[in-house]
């Protein structure tokens, strides 16, 4: 589907800053919410978003985090490709709060 190359191309882009190696963070995705606001609802002030659940754990599988992700966008046209890219940003900067150099 559309949403899943969203991920798809998310992953990709989050790999440069974030190359891998020990020890490493597992993040599991989960859409909770999904709400497009194309079309009228554009018009109207609608906003298009989505939700997301982030489960993160170490190399164990030991839970080490937990968050509620958003991305948002008021474009005319929104579809899964603009909220998937909102998506990873909201987790870019969680993950900024946190990166150590």
């Amino acid at each position: 589907t559309r949403m899943k190359a969203g991920f798809v191309k998310m992953r990709r882009d989050l790999e440069d800053e974030y190359p891998g190696g020990s020890p490493a963070l597992h993040v599991d995705l989960t859409i909770t919410y999904l709400q497009n606001a194309g079309g009228a609802k554009a018009i109207l002030g609608g906003l298009g978003f989505m939700v997301v659940r982030a489960k993160f754990s170490d190399d164990g599988g030991k839970a080490v985090s937990d968050a509620l992700l958003v991305g948002e966008s008021e474009a005319m046209r929104v579809g899964e490709d603009e909220l998937a890219d909102a998506v990873i940003k909201a987790l870019r900067d969680y993950l900024k709060e946190y990166k150590k150099d």
